[in-house]
């Protein structure tokens, strides 16, 4: 870990400065760098799940190339994007509004190269001004998903180099300046389960800060991009859980967080399985008694040489679990415009308002 410098606190001040400027203290969670040898699964907190009125299902298209979108998950195309100047999938976002779907934008400062200090992103307000500009002149809502998987550090700007303070005080200032110039854009809290990567409350940069709260989480993921200064919890990179060990004690952790105001999400979800439908059958049903709007696929094939400690995630064995389990249920929805998609999301949560 890496020493915080007295220039970069004192930028961490002014971003929370900022963030106190319109109208909200920041108050930051306990520094992360102090936590990190005490990882593992979050506890159950005595808290009830709701069941949902209606879900829908979306997914991360390999390469973000839309024609390999599929109808029966294809309600929330998710996108991603690295670097604070670069295009931001602005046209890509685009297609899929005209598709009648609601695009979920996945951005990194970085990607997986290097170390970002997330304290730099107000250095790159022009860039970030211009890029919500672009954003308010889409046709339609957008979801944007920034830093995600920040308690986990496979990412640059992941906990390997940046506190959970400074996951917060970044996050404030960018939906901060996106609410001014472009109130289409909801954003989506997006931690990792906690599977390998560690707690999330100290993350969670308050309700009037987030619109709506998701989880990422992988079965069996083989992944090795972390190295051993930085490793986590080895143990926790090859576990195999079912749906539920996965992802309940996190979703029942972010309700407690949230008391149960912000509707939830599945924003990446895969398995290594090599036949996967069982799994994902017995996940699905699941989801009946949680109060899970979306879950969204990551349907990227991540097998081939470059990438060979990755697992193809893109398994046909998944839709067809989609599709039986569809045929199954009355809630799952098929809605024909991306505000008509945005609307089920947020019926979930009675007593949020969309901000």
């Amino acid at each position: 870990m890496k020493e915080q410098s007295a220039s970069r606190r004192e930028f961490l001040k002014m971003l929370t400065l900022g963030a106190s400027a319109i109208g909200v203290t920041a108050q930051f969670g306990p520094d992360m760098l102090s936590r990190l040898e005490g990882l593992g699964r979050v506890g159950e907190p005595n808290y009830e799940l709701r069941q949902p009125d209606s879900l829908v299902f979306g997914i991360a298209p390999d390469r973000n190339d839309l024609s390999l979108l599929r109808p029966a998950c294809s309600s929330i195309v998710n996108i991603f994007e690295d670097g604070l100047e670069s295009s931001w999938g602005l046209a890509c976002l685009g297609q899929i509004l005209e598709m009648g779907k609601l695009p979920m934008l996945s951005f990194t400062p970085q990607g997986f190269n290097g170390e970002f200090l997330l304290s730099k992103t107000m250095m790159f307000e022009d860039s970030l001004v211009k890029r919500a500009k672009d954003f308010a002149n889409l046709p339609g809502p957008v979801l944007l998903r920034p830093f995600y998987e920040m308690n986990g550090n496979w990412f640059a700007h992941g906990a390997k180099i940046n506190t959970a303070e400074d996951f917060v005080g970044s996050w404030r200032y960018l939906v901060g300046l996106f609410r001014h110039y472009a109130p289409n854009v909801k954003f989506v809290f997006s931690p990792n389960v906690t599977v390998g990567a560690a707690a999330i409350a100290p993350y969670y940069p308050g309700d009037e800060w987030v619109d709506i709260v998701g989880l990422d989480g992988y079965n069996k993921h083989r992944v090795n991009l972390i190295d051993a200064e930085h490793l986590l919890e080895p143990r926790h990179f090859n576990p195999n859980f079912s749906f539920k060990q996965l992802f309940g004690p996190d979703f029942k952790e972010l309700q407690r967080l949230t008391k149960g105001k912000k509707p939830m999400i599945i924003a990446e979800v895969g398995t290594a399985l090599e036949n996967p439908y069982f799994w994902f059958r017995e996940g699905l049903e699941s989801l009946r008694n949680w109060p899970v709007k979306a879950a969204v696929l990551f349907s990227w094939r991540k097998d081939e040489p470059l990438t060979k400690n990755e697992a193809n995630w893109d398994n046909p064995e998944i839709f067809q679990a989609i599709e039986a389990f569809s045929k199954t249920t009355n809630f799952v929805a098929s809605p024909t415009s991306p505000e008509a998609i945005l609307e089920i999301i947020f019926k979930s949560a009675p007593n949020n308002a969309q901000s």
